[in-house]
């Protein structure tokens, strides 16, 4: 009987962390198909959330900007995001 019980609380115990990941990943997943509907509506709004203030962007020929100089580059359409889940899924 103790086995049994020790058992049932064994496995109890251990689906408490599943559950509590999967609310995680659920979360996580939200924020992300959030920012991508943003990109598609208000890309220089999604840059702004995406990045941290203290971005400095090295492009592949040298060139250093900010975030400030990336959300004007999405305002005037020079620079544009594809999008956040392709992103992801690349490094996947």
């Amino acid at each position: 009987m103790k086995r049994t019980i020790t058992a049932l609380a064994i496995l109890i115990a251990a689906t408490i962390p599943i559950a509590g990941q999967s609310k995680d990943e659920q979360a996580i997943r939200q924020y992300f198909n959030e920012l991508d509907a943003m990109l598609v509506t208000d890309e220089a709004g999604a840059v702004e959330t995406l990045f941290a203030d203290d971005l400095i962007f090295v492009g592949i020929n040298g060139d250093k900007n900010n975030k400030a100089d990336r959300i004007n580059a999405a305002k005037n359409g020079t620079w544009s995001f594809v999008s956040v889940n392709a992103i992801l899924k690349a490094f996947a």
